[in-house]
């Protein structure tokens, strides 16, 4: 507006030279005319005087432009023709009225050559003395340049308001002494407070105490000009009294001389992302003191395998350093090679590759530095950043001598006898399976001779355990020396033995073992103890294949039936299977159709045997048993579930069973057995059935019980022997939550290679391991020491004194069953006995 102060100026020295006095300075009017006009033909604004009938009398040169008459003389030109009709029409009224002696001033905008031009237009009204207009002095002054100017000024200050008022980030226009002037939503929201009570307040008042000394230097070499600008992470303290983590911004404008005029700062708040990496920071150290501590050993790698960490048990098992394996291709590192020295491949190689998790092939060794070989188990996994994209590897692996060196302790003892080291019971059927299926193929002859020890029972009570042991041992030696080699001498259970001739020409072959056997047996033992000479004899019963069975049970039975005879018509002697002992086969007709009728009229009941913890003596669980009900009298299952199994009812009891186990449960999950696990018993055939989790699961589903109340019992020799399809069946269990235990343990092949792939749960020691023998004990603490290296819960059965017990808790044995504490009993008496505490 300068160039209109200016001519607005020229017009007050005009009015006050055209005075008829001379001015202070003493110059004549005509020459301070002639001085005006010369400013305002010259001036840097359009310039003309009108008379009252609009006729341009006097104008400048910039006037002729204005125009669009550049150079041209249009004194005595009238307006009207000058200036378009349409202007004419727009300004004819402030003419009018300038005429009329009213000063008018407007600002206009309005097409002009090949834009638009704004201009101020003041027109003044000349008068004669008697103050009538006689003319009008018309000023024109193009602002198009700086309307220009200030239109982007106005721009730039809106485009800044909007984003200081609506960045995400906070913002504040802050004094040079600290006040804020200016606040965002964002920051207030940030720091709780209203932007009135921000307004209120220094930005010292809200800086973390320990944090303003650092902001106070930056600001003061910013101000000095040492700085254009600075950023620092510093604390907020909010209105609730919180911390805020925040990245401050902070740049002064400063005025046209350079002088700071106020700050501006951005503020943006990092709390999430410091809890994010303290969170971080912490589970690193976590880690760290994890990989530091655990028993395992941990390697890293890059995702060309190149070693990347190991872990301190990783470098003790290796015999390499962290500095010395860094970059080394992890095969070097991890050397493993196989029981015969062939090189394994490392499954890290194989995760990097595939994705996936590998584990390490079966019995493998790790070759450290030194040459020390290790016997390992690992697993090898992929590492991935948050794209999914493998960045590394991790291999983790622990060793695991003495778990290998306990279970060839226990494999022996799984498959032999502890007092006598005869094969057990498990090894000898596995031996007779295999002879059968050779001799089917050979077409060749074999036998069974099931041997009992005459009048054992009498020397057992009259001379105690330890004299009983004795002459078991002694008449293993002799059971030995009576055999031809390559026949397989067992101790079947307490004084019977088992013996498989695999290969005989005929029964002389049998009758002369036989033979040989009852005459050792008749020669005195004498007793190392005090005790002296013992007189035993032994009976034996001899059942051929294929005469007298074609499958084991059938060979076993007509040994069973024939030793039966022995015993029953005058003992220490042998005979053989005949067409007469086939009542048995009768008798197990009639306890079929026996089963078939009870199945049919639903003639069972469910009993329940009590676990009980062996650490406070409570019920944790019971064992669901099944019984018979036939004219009154409770029929056991050892009489009819061989049965059931070899005909297919076992399918259609097990479903009484699950069922009326699932119906007890869920009357007892509302009172106070509400935490009792019901134990059921799972037939191996039931696992070869395709749908069977799915069967088990709607069961759940419709007594709306959870799977985690459900035990199943497999026994160790069926877990052993499980099929693809089995295994398949059992891991579908124990996904969908139920629990799973391995019955009889220690009878069958006890090894780590099921306990590590299989999801057990429970290990329960078999009642032939819980006596008082020093073998039965070291075997039963082999397994109870075996099963807590694998994490899972020990069951002993068969617990029928105290004493038995007390030896079983020193062992570390969690839980018992046995007649100790009860027999199976109806649901009812279940109820009754809870909340007794049966371990003194």
């Amino acid at each position: 507006m300068h160039l209109l102060a200016y001519w607005v100026r020229l017009y007050e020295v005009k009015t006050y030279v055209d005075r008829p006095a001379r001015n202070e300075l003493g110059m004549s009017g005509t020459v301070t005319q002639t001085t005006l006009v010369n400013a305002l033909e010259k001036g840097p604004f359009v310039y003309g005087y009108i008379d009252t009938a609009m006729t341009l009398l006097r104008h400048n040169a910039p006037a002729a432009d204005w125009l669009g008459q550049p150079g041209q003389n249009l004194v005595g030109t009238s307006l009207q023709d000058l200036v378009a009709r349409d202007v004419m029409e727009s300004v004819g009224p402030s003419l009018a009225l300038a005429l009329a002696g009213e000063t008018q001033e407007y600002e206009r905008s309005a097409p002009h050559g090949t834009g638009t031009r704004t201009s101020i237009s003041r027109y003044i009204p000349e008068c004669d003395a008697s103050g009538a207009v006689i003319g009008l002095h018309i000023f024109v002054i193009d602002i198009t340049d700086q309307k220009e100017t200030e239109n982007e000024a106005f721009a730039l200050r809106e485009r800044f308001r909007g984003a200081f008022h609506h960045a995400a980030i906070g913002m504040a226009v802050v004094s040079i002494e600290g006040r804020f002037l200016s606040v965002n939503a964002s920051l207030c929201k940030m720091l709780g407070y209203t932007p009135e009570e921000l307004l209120e307040v220094d930005f010292k008042d809200l800086t973390h105490p320990d944090d303003l000394a650092a902001d106070l230097a930056n600001l003061s070499q910013l101000l000095e000009g040492a700085l254009d600008s600075y950023t620092m992470e510093k604390r907020y303290l909010s209105k609730s009294g919180g911390t805020i983590y925040a990245i401050l911004s902070v740049t002064v404008a400063r005025t046209t001389d350079g002088a700071p005029l106020h700050l501006v700062g951005q503020i943006q708040d990092i709390s999430a992302r410091k809890i994010a990496e303290d969170k971080l920071f912490r589970e690193h150290e976590m880690a760290e003191v994890t990989l530091l501590s655990i028993g395992d050993g941990v390697i890293t790698c890059d995702p060309e395998g190149g070693v990347v960490y190991l872990n301190p048990v990783a470098q003790g098992l290796t015999g390499w350093s962290n500095e010395a394996a860094s970059g080394l291709p992890i095969a070097t590192i991890f050397d493993v090679r196989d029981a015969e020295d062939h090189t394994v491949p490392c499954p890290m190689s194989e995760a990097l590759e595939t994705g996936r998790i590998v584990a390490l092939q079966a019995n493998s060794l790790l070759v450290s530095k030194d040459g020390l070989r290790v016997p390992v188990e690992d697993s090898a996994a992929p590492i991935r950043d948050r794209s999914g994209k493998v960045v590394g590897g991790v291999l983790v692996f622990h060793d695991v001598s003495h778990q290998r060196a306990m279970a060839i302790k226990l494999e022996f003892l799984a498959h032999h006898d502890m007092l006598t080291e005869l094969p057990n019971r498990a090894l000898f059927k596995d031996r007779l399976a295999m002879t059968l299926w050779a001799n089917r193929r050979e077409d060749k002859k074999c036998a069974v001779l099931f041997c009992d020890l005459d009048r054992f029972k009498s020397i057992n009570d009259a001379h105690g355990h330890a004299a009983g042991d004795e002459v078991l041992s002694e008449l293993a030696l002799r059971l030995k020396k009576s055999v031809r080699d390559g026949d397989t001498v067992c101790r079947w259970a307490g004084d019977e033995f088992a013996i498989l001739l695999p290969e005989v020409s005929s029964e002389r072959d049998a009758r002369m073992v036989a033979s040989r056997i009852v005459e050792s047996a008749r020669t005195p033992i004498y007793l190392k103890s005090s005790v002296g000479r013992v007189d035993v004899g032994v009976s034996v019963g001899i059942g051929m294949f294929p005469e007298d069975g074609m499958d084991a049970s059938s060979l076993l039975a007509a040994a069973d039936a024939a030793l039966y005879e022995v015993k029953r018509t005058g003992r220490n002697r042998f005979a053989f299977h005949h067409e007469g002992l086939n009542i048995l086969t009768r008798e197990r007709a009639r306890q079929e159709a026996q089963l078939r009728e009870a199945l049919l009229t639903e003639a069972m009941e469910l009993h329940y045997q009590p676990r009980v913890s062996l650490k406070d003596g409570s019920i944790t669980g019971v064992e669901a048993l099944v019984r018979l009900r036939i004219k009154g009298e409770l029929i056991y299952p050892d009489e009819f579930i061989a049965i059931a199994e070899d005909t297919g009812l076992i399918h259609d009891l097990s479903r009484w069973v699950l069922r009326e186990a699932c119906r007890q449960s869920k009357k007892w999950k509302s009172g106070p057995l509400r935490d009792v696990l019901v134990a059921i018993n799972m037939s191996p055939m039931r696992l070869r059935q395709p749908d069977l989790s799915e069967e088990i699961a709607s069961v759940l589903l419709e007594f709306d019980l959870e799977p985690s109340r459900i035990e199943f019992e497999i026994t160790e020799t069926m877990m052993a022997n499980a099929t693809q399809e089995c295994s398949h069946q059992i891991h579908a269990l124990s996904d969908l939550g139920f629990k799973l235990s391995l019955d009889d343990f220690g009878t069958g092949f006890s090894n780590l290679a099921y306990l590590r792939s299989l999801p057990v749960d429970t290990l329960k020691i078999d009642r032939s391991f819980v006596s008082l023998t020093e073998g039965d004990m070291t075997i039963a603490n082999a397994i109870i020491g075996l099963g807590a290296s694998f994490g899972k819960t020990i069951v002993a059965e068969g617990i029928e004194t105290r004493e038995q017990e007390q030896a079983l808790i020193r062992l570390g044995c969690d839980e018992g069953q046995g007649f100790l504490y009860s027999k199976a009993v109806p649901a009812s008496r279940i109820e009754e006995m809870f909340g007794t505490v049966f371990v003194h």
